[in-house]
Order: structure tokens, then sequence, then C-alpha cells
């Protein structure tokens, strides 16, 4: 019988016609009585709203206005707050095709519109009635037995064709069984709408404390305005598959809820929720504060890393130069000051040089960070502490099987003490044969070395390393 009903449905719409389409109901955001924004982290959004509308009962064909112009429209879910069986959608069709003077011109082919003008003589207005016998190339017109072209007034169309709209809409084929307003709820994804998180730190003169101020950003280029919005963001990793025409994002696991956010779990995710109902304008970025701790334990650590290349074959470029590459570890622990998971974003470092005054001193990207875990952010490279590097011996002991012997020198031009961290990536089965200073095994590639270096001296690394590849 819904089969038979079906049928039915899209048969009265068709015999319908043009007639049919000018009866057709809108709905625009007038009706709207609630929307929620939740925003993801790589380019897309979920908006979901309601509206109230007098819906007459039995088929109606339903123009949904008020949506951005990057809508999913695969992704719209619609449903009756009133019941599930008092409102049933047999067809919903995405209509973008929007209205402009070609366009319009294009459709009136063939058709009738009329022109209007001023008399130069008299300066009254004239009008005619005339068709359009060719559109957006140039209009040309037939006005009685005559054809003409470059008409020296406006066009008057007598109405819009059902095919051009001013703005997007989705198109629903319903039918209404309920003698009530009908409450609907919609749901859908939109593209190029983000959020991502921005870090402030601010260190103290001695560079051994820190204030830390987190912002979520919101970027909306959707296409539209969400007034009075209530607003989530989701942490957490969400995939997409790669033919849905997006990329698969990742945010972080969670976060630790300042007085603007309100945090709550969900599913495998976390949602952040905007205390306050907001307006996010299209074309806009919106900031809120989520994280805002202060005296947060930090430390400087000047780092010196070194190349795989050092170990395959002799190195014929002599001694090589540079800096030391200049880092502040962020401890990251609750019982010295933050202790909060914190999502991928970019970290931008400031420090005092007067009581009232901060300079920028180097920004980082970090990648997600859970609570407990500390992170390490670079500034820049060490004006004062220089390195030279080079290979003292390379030979081959068998087939895969070589030896080589490293001496890296570490120049402190500053008037106090640094310690320098030089990190060494060492390929295949490696054992250090001797070494000058003790060392650190940090991963199955990687050698570390703290380098004491007084104010004002050298200091000399070297080491003997075996290597199978």
């Amino acid at each position: 019988m819904k089969r038979i009903f079906l049928y039915l449905l899209l048969a009265v719409f068709i015999m319908g016609g043009e007639a049919y389409a000018d009866k057709i109901l809108q709905s625009t955001a007038l009706d709207r009585r609630n929307i929620e924004v939740t925003v993801y982290n790589n380019d897309i959004g979920l908006v979901s709203e309601t509206r109230e509308l007098n819906i007459p009962k039995g088929p109606v064909s339903m123009r949904f206005l008020g949506i951005p112009s990057s809508i999913i429209p695969e992704s719209v879910n619609i449903s009756s707050l009133n019941g599930e069986d008092t409102l049933s959608v047999y067809e919903q069709n995405y209509e973008y095709d929007l209205l402009s003077p070609k366009k319009l011109l294009d459709r009136y082919v063939g058709r009738k519109v009329r022109l209007e003008s001023v008399n130069p003589k008299t300066g009254e207005k004239e009008s005619v009635d005339a068709t359009v016998l060719a559109g957006s190339n140039g209009p040309v017109f037939r006005i009685g037995n005559e054809i003409t072209f470059n008409y020296p007034g406006r066009i008057i169309f007598p109405k819009l064709p059902r095919d051009l709209v001013t703005s997007p809409s989705l198109v629903w084929l319903v039918n209404n069984t309920s003698d009530e307003k009908q409450q609907i709820s919609v749901s859908y994804l939109t593209k190029k709408i983000s959020w991502n998180a921005d870090y402030n730190v601010i260190l103290d003169k001695d560079d051994t404390m820190a204030d830390l101020s987190g912002w979520v950003t919101i970027d909306n280029r959707s296409g539209m305005t969400y007034r009075d919005a209530g607003l989530k963001v989701v942490a957490g990793d969400v995939h997409l598959e790669p033919e849905s025409g997006m990329r698969r994002f990742m945010t972080a696991k969670g976060l630790n809820a300042p007085p603007e956010m309100k945090e709550k779990k969900f599913f495998e995710y976390y949602l952040y929720e905007i205390k306050n109902r907001t307006t996010i304008k299209n074309n806009q970025k919106k900031q809120i504060r989520f994280i805002d701790a202060h005296n947060v334990y930090v430390k400087k650590k000047y780092i010196v890393k070194g190349n795989t290349q050092y170990y395959y074959s002799r190195y014929r470029k002599g001694t090589t130069h540079g800096m030391a590459d200049v880092y502040i570890d962020i401890m990251n622990k609750k019982n010295i000051g933050l202790g909060k998971p914190l999502p991928k974003g970019l970290v931008r470092v400031y420090k005092y040089d007067a009581p009232n005054n901060i300079i920028f001193i180097g920004e980082d990207r970090i990648g997600h960070t859970p609570a407990g875990e500390d992170l390490r952010v670079k500034t820049g490279e060490a004006f004062d502490i220089v390195s030279e590097r080079k290979q003292t011996d390379w030979v081959r002991i068998a087939e895969g099987v070589f030896e080589s012997s490293m001496e890296i020198g570490i120049i402190n031009h500053k008037d106090k003490d640094v310690v320098v961290t030089v990190i060494e990536p060492v390929p295949g089965d490696w054992r250090v044969l001797h070494t000058t200073h003790d060392y650190r095994k940090t991963g199955a590639n990687e050698i570390e070395f703290d380098v004491a270096v007084p104010a004002g001296e050298e200091t000399k690394l070297s080491y003997r390393v075996r290597v199978i590849l």
C-alpha cells in the first residue's frame, strides 16, 4: 500500500506541473526555533535546527531555505518532533542553480517579456511586449514583426522560473497527516567550517615558569551565518572515507574545560560546549578561550642534532658548523601548573623584556599531547652557542658493518654555563664502542648526550659507534 501511495503522490506532483510549483510551501530562517552547530577540526561541521511550520495535510512540496552554500546534501536528516508517523519524506532535491541576469535571460528564450525605455524627446516611459530570441550572449528580441538587439531600456520578466533560486535550498516532497503545527528537526553536514587550537606562552625572566593560554578558533566559510547558535567543538579521531571529498582528521582526546566551556565525554570523543549562545558570521574567525594556566614549569633546552649520513660512508666535507636549536619544554603535569590534554595547534612564545612589555621569540606546532606528557616547542637558534662536527674515522669492517668516530665541539660564547643536548640518529643495529660522555638510548635509532659547556669555553664530545646495516 505504501508503494502504491508513493506512486500516486508522485503522479500528483507530475500532473500539477508549474501551476502546483507556484503553491510550494517555503520555510525560511524566520521559522527557526533553535540552531546548534558542532564543529570538527578539519573543514566540516554538523548543523542541527528545529523549525515550526504550518504544513497543509496531504502531499506538499516544501522549499527549505536558509542553508549554507557548502552543505553536503547527502547528509540531510529530517524528522517530525510531533511523531514519526505524522510526516513522510519521499523525495529530496538540492537546488543550487542560483539566479543571475544571464541565466534569467537564457530561461526566457522563446517566451514573452516586457521592455521599458524612456522616450528621449518627451521624457515619458514607454513599454512594449517582446519575445526573447537569444539570451546571455547578447539579448535579441522580436517586437511585432521586427527583430532588434541592444535595446536601450530594461527588461521586465513576468515571474521567476521555478528552476532558478535566489539562494541554495532543499526541496522536499512530503506527506503530512497532522492537524497541528509541525515541529521539524533537520540536521546536515557542511564543509568549510573548522576549528583549531592556538596557544600563547609567556616566559618569566629566568625561563623557568610561564603563563599559558589556549584559544579555540572557529573559521566559518560555509556560506551561512549561524545566529544565536549553541556551539560545540569535537575533540577525537573521526574517520571520513576518502570518496566523501574530505580528508581524515584528528583532534585531541580531551581538554580540561575552563569557565567558557563545558566538557563531556561522548562515544569515543569529547564534546566541548560553549556556555553562552553565540553568532558565528560567515567569513568570520571567532576565538574562545579554553585554557588559562599560570605558573607552569618550563625548561629551556639547547639541542644539536646529527644526521644519519655520517654513518653510511666516509664524510668528505670536513668540519660542518651550525648553531644549537633552542627549545622550551613545558611540563604538562597537574601538580606543577598544567596537566591538561592539549589538541594539536600552534604555540607562540613570548618573553618579558620589561615589567609591562613582552617580545615575541618564536612559534612551533605541537601534536596531540595527553595529560601527563610534556610538550616541546622550538623557538629558534641560539646566537651564542656554536657546534663544530667532524667525522674523525670511518672504516668498513665487513659487508654491511661499519665503524664511525665522531667529534662534536660545542662552543659557548655566553657569560654563563650551559648544558647542550646532542641527539644522534644512528641507523641500523648499533653499539657504542667508547665515548667521552655518558649517553642515553632514547629510541631504537637515537642516542642522546648531555654536554656541559662552561661560559666562554669549548667542550668536545667524542664517541665511536659500530653500525650493522
